[in-house]
């Protein structure tokens, strides 16, 4: 009697445990067949640069290189004789023209003292990156503004001046945020330099 009540108790847990483990696979063949997510892949954001010779047009405004120089800087101050700068230095005329014909552009100088409109950039070939240049805050650069309202079919000069690129230097790039004038994104350029790390159109 008793050998009959272990037969059946062990047939029980024999079925039992058969059940669970078909369970345990149907559950996992279930989990196989459900879609998984795709693998994430790395997007690389690649920048348009334009060339230093063309324009860049973002809205009614267009964007373009007038010249790159190095040499000294000439700046002047209140009050006092006109000064120039003791190093080489790098100077971009950049121009801008309002190609629309209904709306006034309010433009921003990327020269600024100040970075609220955003800071313009200039890198070499070499991963060297070079810092604005200014002379103090009374003081002001020929040609340089500090903010300035674009009609339609009108046009503005600014100049930019930075540390002066390394001898080796060939290839600028050069970064202005289109904050500047209530854009988007920002606005690049590359620019070729000859052995006098200078450019012209």
């Amino acid at each position: 009697m008793v050998r009959s009540v272990v037969v059946i108790l062990a047939s029980f847990a024999l079925l039992f445990n058969g059940c669970r483990e078909e369970d345990r696979r149907t559950n996992q063949a279930e989990v196989e067949r459900q879609p998984q997510p795709a693998p994430q892949q790395k997007v690389e954001q690649k920048h348009e640069w334009a060339d230093a010779g063309k324009a860049v047009r973002q809205g009614d405004l267009s964007v373009q290189l007038e010249s790159v120089t190095v040499g000294k800087v000439k700046f002047q101050e209140p009050l006092r004789e006109d000064g120039e700068s003791d190093e080489d230095l790098l100077q971009v005329t950049v121009r801008l023209d309002n190609v629309g014909e209904t709306r006034k552009i309010e433009y921003r100088s990327w020269a600024g003292r100040l970075d609220f409109f955003g800071r313009a950039r200039v890198s070499d070939e070499f991963g060297n990156e070079y810092d604005r240049e200014s002379f103090g805050l009374t003081a002001s650069v020929p040609g340089q503004i500090i903010a300035e309202s674009i009609y339609p079919g009108r046009s503005v000069t600014d100049v930019l001046i930075f540390e002066r690129p390394v001898e080796k230097a060939r290839m600028l790039r050069l970064e202005l945020p289109a904050s500047a004038f209530g854009g988007t994104g920002t606005l690049r350029f590359k620019i070729p330099l000859d052995e006098k790390s200078s450019w012209k159109p």
